[in-house]
This record gives structure tokens, C-alpha cells and sequence, in this order.
């Protein structure tokens, strides 16, 4: 072969190679297959067209309609969770399986465009890739069962605040500093955080920005004119040239100080259904609960799990939507065994459910957490299914072994579900139950609060346990059950000094128990035996059956 065919055939090649569309292969391969979509790797406020060729691909070219199923993963996420209805084009729904929504997919409508299928939508939230199949009402095209995923640029580009959160807010006295945490690339800058309430927004100093572990930490300052109240909290910094932000909804409650006398609620086992209708979580009920909470004179709210039945996206976004729209107070919403969801027994159902504990911390925040208000302080382990994982425990028990912790007055363990062992079936199980008990012990915890039991009637009395100096107590089911072994309630918990003093059980508005001291304490008076081998008094009164009754109780001194 002479010099001059070589150089033909070596120019020839190069043409080829220049216009021939060579696209890059992920793993969804899909820009030379039967899926398509534009832009290749997504931003925030992009909009992203998907194309499907029946021709292709393994639905019926002659198909009447071809819809887009799709869902998205975040971090956290044990699985796919649907995106935020603001990115839906129109027309899309939530399948259902026998009325039950899948949970990991939506289905969106696709226009024909020649002999190709279209659909778009603009990306709003932080997914780190969009997991997409298509459908014609009767069979589905998952390539080959890989599905084809879309990354996104948010994968490394990321921010995300950590806490305070929605579900796990922050109080903040006037005049001090807001520590925040955040999920970002070591690469951000220009950082800015500022509070929203209403029509007023507030720019917050930062400082003391330190990275590690791939998490931010610093400190966000403010003055003491700042206004009391709740408030939204907005992180943005520099990320890749791109300004990055996440909103948190009612995260910061800014306070002029911790009081020493006051109350907070605790609420359980709302169980929300996807489509909020029905006895047990219907709006009406979700709504009178909720404007019971708002008028309440309470600090705080904290709710010991189980916010959803199904453990899906919609119920997840409707109780915090209905939360934001209707109580003025911090929440603390904390994860049960169906935010987790523990399953239907109906395997068709199961199968198509996605998001469990990914869901839970995308739409309302961490599944483990701890805070102070003034001297009480509180502890949340997520138990799961009955079972607590050891390296929760640990961690728990490296924050009840710090100072907050031990110098408060009230000392608060809470979880999903019981401790005791009469309530069989229905308590924590495995090795780390001794373990548990053992730390009660150890860290000197006054008080363990769970849910799960609904609230039995026949068993008001058995839902305060006096074990081992430790104050065990289970809020009824919030809102009423289809059954009648539920009813609605709720518990209030009166402050001392520092001391939980008092607590009422409300149910349907009525009191069923009231326990109250035999006399008041202070934080000097925790460590003062009254008699030997005891501590202050308190009182059990409850009525039951139109029966008073009345039990004397020890609160545990301090080690």
C-alpha cells in the first residue's frame, strides 16, 4: 500500500470518526438504544426532555399512549422515592395497587412526535440520578430489568443541610450563634444563611466554616433584635461556579430565652394514609389535632413515630404540609416501624414499595436525634422493627455520656417502641435490649417515652410504668383508629424548675390521667434523698371507668 492510499484512508477514517455521533455510555447506555434524554447530565433548573423509540425498544410501535415511569434517588435512600409534585408534568399520577399508592415510581404522559414518544420536566430537587422505564398501560420496557438512569450534576454538587431540619429544628436564643451541619463538597465558598418568617428575612453572620468527613460545620449568628417566633432556614453557598441552597421549613425556633417553667406535648402514631382520607387519618382529624397543638401553650411537640402507614412520599409531604400550614410550633417528628415500613403481608404490594427510611429523612429529616430545651434534654434511638442497630446505640450513648446530657435536671431516652417486657410481642427484641435497660441505668435517664400501643382503653393504666427508678411512658395514638381498641390523645408534660413535675393524658379532649408531684423539686433537690433509698414523691391520679385512683410514684434520684 503506497503513501497516498494511506493518507486516504487515514482522512477517510477521521471524517467518519468527526461525523458520526459518538455519545458516552453510562450505565444506562440508553442515547443509542430505544431512551434518550437531554441534557445528558442534569442540573437544578434544567429541563430534561426523555424520548422513547418503540422501534427500538420492546413496547408496540403501533401503541395508542406510552407513558414515562420514573422515580429518583437521593441520599439515604434504601431505594427509589418519587419526586416532588412540582417537577410532575401534567397529567401524572401515582399508580396504584389495589388503591395503594407503588411508592417508587410516578407515571407522567408521553406526546408522540413522529415515531418517537416525548415527555419532559424542570429538575428541582437534589437527586443524585433519575431511574426511568416506560410503559404502555399493559407491558413495561425496563431495559432488560437495569432500567435506564439519568445522572445528575447534584451527585457531586450537592448541599443539603444535616440539621437543623424540618423534623429535627433548632431553638435559638437572641443574641446567639445557630450551629449548623451540612452535607457539601469540600470545594464550597460563599457561604449564606439567612431565616425567613412570613414576609420578613433576616441575613445571619457565619463563621468558624470547618470541613471533614464530608460534612460542613459552623456557626450562624444573630442579634437580639431578631423577632421571637418559627422560622424557615435557607443555606446557600458556591459549589462548581453554581450557587447551591436548601431550604429547611420551620427549622429554627428563635426564642429570647430557655424558660425554666413551661410544657411540651408528645403526639404518636398519626399513620397517615397516602391519600389522607379515612377514619384513622383523615384531614378533618389531622386538622382539629393540629389546631389543638397550635393553641396549645406548649415550647415543643414531639411525635414518637409511625407519621405514615405505607411509608410513601405523598403521606410523608402531606403531614408536613398540613404541620406547616396549621401549627406555629417546633416539631421534633421522629420515625416508627411503618416510616421504616415493616409491610402489608400482601407480597404484590410490598414489592412495588419503595423509600422507607431514605423517604423518612428526605422529606422530614434524621432518623436518630438529640436536643436540649433549657434542663431537659432528650435522646431519640430509631428502633426500627423491634429492633435497635448497635452502632444507633452507640451513638446514643455517646451523647448521653456528655455534659448536656448529665447536667440536665430531666433526662429523656425516647423510641418507637416499649421497653418493658409485659408488653411482649410489642417491645424491643434482640441483644441490645439488656443493653438498653443497662444504659437507663448508666446515664441516669429519668424518663423513656414511646409510642406504637395506640392507646388501648382497657389498658390506661398500664401505659405508665414505674421500672427501675425510670418513668416509662406511651403517648396514645394521636389521631382515632378504625378499630375500637384506639382512641385519639395526647400527653402534656409540665416543666418545673427543670423537672417534669406533671403530666396529662388526653383523650378526645377528656383527661384520663393525671400525674402530679406530691411536692415541687428543684434542680438542687434531684440529688436530696426525702427517704431512705428515695427521692421525691409524685402522685398517680387517673380515672378510669368513672374511678379515680391513685398511686404513689418515686422519681429516681440523680447517681
Amino acid at each position: 500500500m503506497n503513501k497516498k492510499m494511506i493518507f486516504y484512508l487515514t482522512a477517510l477514517f477521521t471524517f467518519l470518526l468527526l461525523t458520526i455521533q459518538i455519545t458516552p455510555i453510562s450505565s444506562s447506555t440508553s442515547r443509542i438504544l430505544a431512551a434518550d434524554w437531554d441534557p445528558i447530565t442534569p442540573d437544578i433548573g434544567d429541563t430534561v426532555t426523555i424520548t422513547y423509540d418503540p422501534a427500538v425498544g420492546t413496547l408496540p410501535e403501533a401503541a395508542a399512549s406510552i407513558s414515562l415511569l420514573w422515580g429518583m434517588f437521593v441520599e439515604h435512600s434504601n431505594d427509589i422515592v418519587i419526586p416532588s409534585p412540582e417537577m410532575w408534568p401534567a397529567g401524572t399520577t401515582q399508580p396504584t395497587i389495589t388503591g395503594l399508592p407503588m411508592g417508587r415510581f410516578i407515571e407522567s404522559p408521553m406526546t408522540e412526535v413522529g415515531d418517537v414518544w416525548e415527555v419532559s420536566f424542570t429538575v428541582n430537587e437534589m437527586a443524585e440520578y433519575f431511574k426511568i422505564q416506560f410503559t404502555d398501560g399493559s407491558d413495561r420496557d425496563n431495559n432488560g430489568g437495569s432500567y435506564w438512569i439519568i445522572n445528575t450534576q447534584m451527585k457531586t454538587d450537592r448541599l443539603q443541610v444535616l440539621s437543623p431540619t424540618f423534623g429535627t429544628p433548632a431553638f435559638l436564643e437572641q443574641g446567639t450563634s445557630l450551629p449548623l451541619l451540612i452535607k457539601a463538597p469540600d470545594t464550597a465558598t460563599s457561604w449564606q444563611v439567612t431565616l425567613t418568617r412570613d414576609l420578613t428575612t433576616v441575613d445571619l453572620t457565619v463563621s468558624g466554616e470547618t470541613f471533614s468527613d464530608g460534612k460542613w460545620s459552623m456557626n450562624a449568628g444573630n442579634d437580639t433584635n431578631l423577632a421571637a417566633g418559627l422560622y424557615d432556614l435557607t443555606v446557600s453557598a458556591t459549589i462548581s461556579a453554581k450557587t447551591r441552597t436548601n431550604i429547611q421549613d420551620h427549622a429554627v425556633s428563635v426564642i429570647p430565652k430557655f424558660k425554666e417553667n413551661f410544657t411540651f406535648i408528645q403526639i404518636s402514631d398519626p399513620q397517615i394514609f397516602p391519600d389522607g382520607s379515612g377514619a384513622q387519618s383523615g384531614l378533618g382529624n389531622v386538622n382539629d389535632t393540629f389546631d389543638l397543638l397550635d393553641a396549645s401553650n406548649a415550647e415543643y411537640i414531639v411525635c414518637t413515630g409511625d407519621i405514615t402507614e405505607w411509608t410513601d412520599d405523598v403521606s410523608h409531604r402531606n403531614f408536613k404540609n398540613w404541620a406547616i400550614d396549621r401549627v406555629d410550633k417546633p416539631m421534633f417528628l421522629l420515625p416508627g416501624n411503618h416510616d421504616e415500613f415493616e409491610g402489608t403481608g400482601d407480597t404484590s404490594i410490598d414489592t412495588l414499595f419503595g423509600g422507607g427510611q431514605g423517604t423518612f429523612e428526605k422529606i422530614i429529616g434524621p432518623v436518630n436525634h438529640a436536643w436540649s430545651y433549657g434542663n431537659v434534654s432528650h435522646v431519640y434511638i430509631f428502633s426500627d422493627d423491634r429492633n435497635v442497630d448497635p452502632s444507633i446505640l452507640s451513638w446514643a450513648e455517646a451523647e448521653m455520656a456528655k455534659d448536656y446530657f448529665q447536667n440536665s435536671v430531666t433526662r429523656i431516652l425516647m423510641a418507637h417502641h416499649p421497653l418493658d417486657a409485659s408488653y411482649a410481642s410489642e417491645t424491643v427484641v434482640g441483644s441490645e435490649l439488656p443493653r438498653i435497660l443497662n444504659d437507663l441505668q448508666t446515664y441516669n435517664v429519668t424518663h423513656y417515652l414511646h409510642g406504637h400501643l395506640h392507646g388501648h382503653p382497657e389498658l390506661y393504666s398500664g401505659y405508665y410504668h414505674l421500672l427501675d427508678g425510670v418513668h416509662h411512658i406511651c403517648a396514645p395514638q394521636t389521631y382515632p383508629f378504625t378499630d375500637s381498641m384506639s382512641v385519639g390523645g395526647h400527653i402534656e408534660f409540665t416543666v418545673t424548675q427543670g423537672n417534669i413535675t406533671a403530666w396529662t393524658q388526653y383523650i378526645d379532649g377528656t383527661v384520663v390521667k393525671l400525674v402530679e408531684p406530691v411536692e415541687a423539686t428543684t434542680p438542687e433537690e434531684t440529688t436530696t434523698t426525702t427517704e431512705e433509698g428515695g427521692a421525691p414523691g409524685f402522685s398517680l391520679f387517673v380515672t378510669l371507668m368513672g374511678i379515680p385512683v391513685i398511686v404513689l410514684l418515686k422519681q429516681r434520684k440523680r447517681k
